[in-house]
């Protein structure tokens, strides 16, 4: 990656879609169990991201179960598969409420 890329570019990018699709879903739970931790850690309870003062630019629900390799593979499982991915259409917020399996993403500065 070019170093002269400025950070806020990098996301905008098509190459870093490309290499990596799910954008790091899969890492999501480590990264929040380990903000978690440090948290407890330091007795620091926040409620929101403003009181840690950040302020979110944006977000956006993913949904690590459309991504091919997690299809299922039973019948059951196809019909729940796509009655979560009708709901991931209408309303992800309505899914990750219902469902789960899905993560949220937050740009914040």
């Amino acid at each position: 990656m070019n170093s002269k890329i400025r950070m806020s570019e990098r996301y905008l990018n098509k190459d870093y879609l490309v290499a990596n699709p799910d954008w790091h879903a899969k890492d999501s739970k480590f990264k929040s169990d380990h903000i978690i931790k440090l948290l407890k850690k330091n007795n620091i309870k926040l409620f929101t991201l403003a009181e840690a003062n950040l302020e979110v630019l944006d977000y956006f629900f993913t949904a690590p179960f459309l991504i091919e390799s997690n299809q299922p593979s039973t019948l059951k499982g196809r019909v729940i598969y796509v009655i979560r991915r009708l709901i991931f259409k209408i309303s992800p917020n309505l899914l990750s409420k219902t469902f789960c399996g899905c993560s949220i993403m937050v740009l914040a500065k």
